[in-house]
């Protein structure tokens, strides 16, 4: 297997579930409209949210479909507030997430909103004052239980600390930075690689040495200005596509936008080339899908739209299939010479794209 590249002067095409991160908070807490302004921001990057709205009357239990949304979702994201722990229904759903994180590959993503995590891991502080309410109105003894495991066990997870002096401005920041960690957990889940990769590394260093990707400490912190390909060339059953999608793990957060496009052959065969620059399109919008009818017209939005964006693109291919006029499409496709466009290209040989 061999390494190359050139350089220039997800899509993912797997199903996801409707619902892919489920929003939990208590609506009158939430008047800065900071979990509007999560949810927004989760959806407009191409995330299924699910987020419930209506409160549970008192004595009522928690639906069917709220169950079944939990248990849909990867990921969970509760806002935990002051007012959180006096909603039967916040409570309900935060003993459903843990159920789930302990019987499947639920990831729970706590944001403690200006309240101290360690009130929340010792039911101690508005936490205790409000399970002490729920003692009051006969909640039975053993359910009350249970939401006190469920806070103590949030409390222990790792998540997002916003306190009272954190600015507006921090929230913008904080609201990307947990979209851009919902993106990743996603990604990972999308894209199966081996756990064990046998001899990778070294691979691996090369190609982050030829992307001028700043790797430390087994993690890729910064990439310099750069427009290069690299490809990965070499017979079947090498491990090329294991490869490309362990580097694009380590480097894609370092990007503004990104696209993984596989079984590239099927798809263009079924569907054509355009096919796959429509995909590459959605992805680039993260999700907001536009659908074009002609190659050029796609690559020109593309090269208009996204001039100023850091892009990554991971293409496993295989060109020998196609016949001259694909191929030059393909090509075209690589080139992006008015992007800051850097690509990674899978195949059985290797083509200059200078």
């Amino acid at each position: 297997m061999d390494v190359s590249h050139a350089t220039n002067h997800s899509s993912s095409m797997s199903t996801r579930p409707l619902y892919e991160v489920f929003l939990s908070f208590r609506g009158p807490d939430m008047l800065c409209c900071f979990a509007d302004c999560l949810y927004t921001s989760l959806t407009e990057s191409g995330i299924g949210v699910y987020r419930d709205e209506e409160e549970l009357e008192r004595g009522e239990e928690i639906i069917p479909q709220l169950i079944q949304a939990i248990k849909q979702s990867k990921i969970s994201i509760p806002v935990i507030s002051k007012g959180y722990g006096s909603s039967k229904s916040c409570l309900m759903e935060l003993e459903q997430m843990v159920k789930c994180k302990d019987n499947e590959s639920h990831v729970i993503i706590p944001i403690f909103y200006h309240v101290d995590p360690s009130h929340v891991r010792n039911c101690e502080g508005p936490f205790g004052k409000s399970l002490g309410g729920h003692k009051k109105r006969k909640i039975d003894g053993s359910i009350i239980n249970s939401w006190k495991s469920a806070l103590r066990r949030i409390g222990n997870l790792k998540g997002h600390h916003l306190d009272k002096t954190s600015k507006e401005s921090s929230h913008g920041k904080l609201i990307k930075q947990i979209a851009d960690q919902v993106l990743q957990k996603l990604e990972k889940q999308d894209l199966i690689v081996p756990r064990h990769l046998v001899g990778v590394d070294p691979h691996m260093l090369c190609i982050m040495a030829k992307l001028k990707v700043d790797y430390r400490n087994k993690k890729a912190v910064n990439i310099r200005p750069t427009r290069e390909k690299v490809s990965i060339h070499g017979i079947p059953g090498v491990g090329k596509t294991a490869l490309a999608k362990h580097v694009y793990y380590q480097i894609y957060h370092l990007f503004d936008a990104c696209s993984f496009l596989g079984n590239i052959q099927a798809e263009a065969k079924r569907h054509g080339v355009l096919s796959l620059q429509n995909k590459l399109t959605s992805d680039l919008h993260k999700g907001n899908v536009r659908k074009f009818d002609c190659f050029d017209k796609a690559l020109t939005h593309i090269q208009s739209r996204f001039r100023i964006m850091k892009i990554l693109i991971l293409l496993d291919l295989e060109m020998h299939f196609l016949h001259s006029q694909k191929r030059e499409e393909y090509i075209a496709l690589l080139k992006q010479r008015k992007l800051n466009c850097t690509n990674l290209v899978t195949d059985k040989n290797h083509y200059t794209t200078n």
